[in-house]
């Protein structure tokens, strides 16, 4: 009985991956770039109107008559009534 024994396999280097074809460096880089205009206005179209409304949440405006001028005059509040008003008012038991 004999025993062959072989050359034991050379070790190869881990390069980087050849790229395919008609792929170059930068193009993942020119494509975030050429999209973040359309990423930025869409962000202020749809992010504008919440911050809006949520703004416009915390203020009470109140019209009233002027009885020295007969004009309308009107007064805006900055505060959390509506909210309290919703949870600790008559329809806090809905919530």
């Amino acid at each position: 009985m004999t025993t062959t024994l072989s050359a034991p396999p050379t070790p190869t280097t881990v390069g980087p991956q050849p790229r395919g074809p008609g792929r170059r460096a930068g193009v993942g880089r020119l494509a975030a770039l050429l999209v973040s205009p359309t990423l930025l206005i869409l962000a202020l179209v749809v992010g504008y109107p919440i911050l809006a409304a949520l703004r416009l949440s915390f203020v009470r405006t109140t019209e009233q008559i002027n009885p020295n001028t007969g004009l309308i005059e009107r007064t805006e509040s900055f505060g959390l009534d509506n909210y309290l008003g919703i949870f600790q008012g008559t329809t806090a038991d809905r919530f």
